[in-house]
């Protein structure tokens, strides 16, 4: 069902409280702990042993204490799932520091971001939970927190480019320390870097470093558009999209040739920037389900801001 469970989610069969059977939500089954093989919630019911109670939606778990009965009625209503964590940067400037929580949503802003000069009262919603809901109330979120189950990967991702290994020396600059390309983030030993004839250095650089000469030009390019600002979409560019739309059967309103693209930075702080990479912020978030890190932290705002 849209904007059901998210992929991962842990949950368990239980009995008059004892847990018989743990799992994971995955695609439209559930990953059994006892074999590791996707099944219907009918059949974890079976593989728990109670396949004579034929009610599964009823006894699966979330890891927050809600049924799959629980949770399908509710989106049958016409709720949505997300996840009880509230955002620890602002949704406006990206920023930390002491933040209002939005009670409809994972959203977190500044006062001074959203003109208020006090602390809106308990209960308060953000503009985007209004303007979905109506001022009136209307539907609201399921505000749950869920635990994901992450399988181990079957191989080790990282370490160096050059001979592969991941260890590396934390506080003393030797053969061994790692340094990172600004650009690609690839990572090199020291001592391999001067093994292949890369270059040779004898302290970590103050400035930016970069692996090799297409980094450096793709970085100072990329940089170049990001302090260049909005420009307009070329003709040749803006008929293929006339083209593609019209493929799609959508409509086109007026000239496109005025439509304007620009690189956006997080890590710049450009305030014109901030509103255009929070609405990119809120469009990843309806397309899809959170990224939580090992930490609990919604990774769809650390990524869009850098």
């Amino acid at each position: 069902m849209p904007n059901g469970l998210p992929d991962g989610a842990e949950l368990a069969y239980y009995v008059k409280g004892q847990k018989l059977l743990g799992g994971y939500k995955q695609g439209n089954g559930i990953v059994c702990g006892c074999c590791d093989v996707e099944i219907s919630p009918s059949q974890f019911e079976a593989h728990a042993g109670m396949a004579a109670r034929r009610q599964p939606y009823r006894h699966i778990y979330t890891s927050n204490g809600l049924t799959l009965h629980d949770i399908a009625l509710s989106l049958a209503n016409g709720q949505n799932l997300t996840t009880g964590d509230s955002d620890d940067m602002c949704a406006i400037c990206g920023d930390g520091g002491d933040l209002i929580l939005c009670n409809g949503c994972p959203r977190a802003f500044h006062a001074a971001c959203l003109g208020l000069h006090g602390v809106p009262d308990s209960g308060w919603h953000c503009l985007n939970c209004k303007d979905n809901t109506g001022d009136g109330g209307g539907v609201r979120p399921i505000m749950i927190r869920l635990t994901r189950v992450d399988k181990e990967p079957e191989y080790e991702m990282g370490g160096c480019v050059v001979c592969r290994e991941n260890d590396f020396s934390v506080d003393t600059f030797d053969d061994r320390t790692v340094i990172i390309c600004d650009q690609c983030e690839k990572e090199y030993h020291v001592g391999c870097l001067r093994d292949i004839g890369l270059c040779e250095l004898e302290e970590l650089p103050k400035d930016k470093w970069f692996c090799c000469d297409d980094c450096n030009r793709i970085y100072v390019a990329l940089q170049n558009s990001v302090s260049a600002g909005a420009d307009t979409i070329p003709s040749s560019l803006s008929e293929l999209i006339i083209r593609k739309h019209e493929e799609r059967g959508l409509c086109t309103y007026g000239s496109m040739n005025d439509i304007q693209w620009r690189i956006l930075s997080g890590k710049s702080r450009y305030p014109e920037h901030l509103p255009l990479l929070s609405r990119a912020a809120a469009i990843f978030r309806e397309c899809f389900d959170p990224i939580v890190a090992i930490s609990g932290r919604d990774l769809i705002p650390v990524m869009v801001y850098g």
